[in-house]
């Protein structure tokens, strides 16, 4: 809305006080022809005039008076409006939170534990963390935290120790660590092995070309465009993708990708263009149960000889 210049208003309300003083003058000027007669010079043509300029002079400056007063309305309701845009706008700010994350975890080993931060006065609900982190041979493991809620300044400390899934290999190597009882001739052993993400298993770059079979151990990891930008930015850095999901007071959904260093995204959590959306509130932000085949903890099977040959 343009903004109507002072100038205007003070022309219309000049104008009026002229012709409301005109019209006072009028009725001044025939009140005095008839009290005196004979010294007010006017004839019955001229008072007849004066008497329509006494009468039709205030009706016309009250009507200027209304135009200057509408258009200083308009000036009015723009202030309104934009003094209404502000106090929204402090309002939904007031009620945002912004949560920041830091990660604990060791060179090329498991992720510890990261810590959430709300940085801003609105309330964080139903806030997670989810986050697959890649080891140096290329398998995954991923892990979503259960849903907190971070107030204004709250931090909070949340363990990664055990995933929701994470690839399991099977490979084979050979060796001649075994010897022949009959001949004394040293065998070649074919043997095959396990091992798992983030195990630091030193035998894998021994294995057998065409031997690794890697597999799902857990859930399968989240869709993949919970760590891709609205700007379509989707990388992974340092081995890892990840994203802080909360709920903030006004309903609206907030999204963090920390490892792209990216402002914060926020969507309308029924927005069915993005995907992601229906996995955050029908799951996450319920809480995913840890499958307990997923355990980092469980023990692999032991190697298995599966041939042997004479060298």
């Amino acid at each position: 809305m343009r903004r109507v210049p002072k100038s205007v208003r003070f022309t219309l309300i000049g104008f009026a006080v002229v012709v409301l003083g005109v019209a006072i003058y009028s009725i001044g000027y025939l009140a005095w022809a008839a009290i005196a007669p004979g010294r007010a010079p006017i004839t019955n043509q001229g008072i007849t005039e004066i008497a329509g300029i006494a009468t039709a002079a205030p009706a016309a400056a009250l009507a200027l008076l209304t135009i200057a007063l509408v258009v200083a309305n308009f000036g009015l309701a723009e202030s309104s409006e934009s003094l209404a845009t502000l106090t929204a706008r402090q309002m939904r700010e007031q009620w945002e939170p912004l949560v920041a994350s830091r990660l604990q975890q060791p060179s090329e080993r498991w992720p510890v534990s990261v810590t959430l931060t709300n940085l801003a006065t609105g309330p964080a609900v139903d806030c997670v963390y989810v986050a697959v982190f890649k080891d140096a041979i290329g398998m995954e493991m991923w892990h979503v935290t259960q849903p907190i809620e971070l107030l204004q300044g709250s931090a909070h400390e949340l363990s990664l120790l055990m995933a929701h899934g994470f690839d399991h290999m099977q490979y084979e190597v050979t060796d001649t660590g075994e010897v022949d009882p009959q001949s004394g001739r040293p065998l070649r052993r074919r043997i095959r092995r396990w091992t798992r993400a983030f195990a630091l298993d030193d035998f894998v770059a021994k294995s057998q070309p065409g031997s690794r079979q890697v597999s799902r151990v857990g859930l399968a990891t989240p869709p993949v465009d919970v760590f891709t930008h609205e700007d379509g930015t989707h990388q992974e850095i340092g081995g890892r993708q990840e994203a802080v999901i909360c709920t903030c007071a006004n309903g609206h959904i907030h999204r963090t990708l920390p490892h792209l260093r990216k402002p914060v995204e926020q969507f309308q959590p029924d927005d069915p263009k993005v995907a992601w959306l229906s996995w955050y509130v029908k799951e996450a932000r319920n809480g995913i149960p840890m499958p307990p085949e997923a355990h980092p903890a469980r023990p692999e099977p032991e190697p298995e000889v599966i041939s042997r040959e004479p060298v």
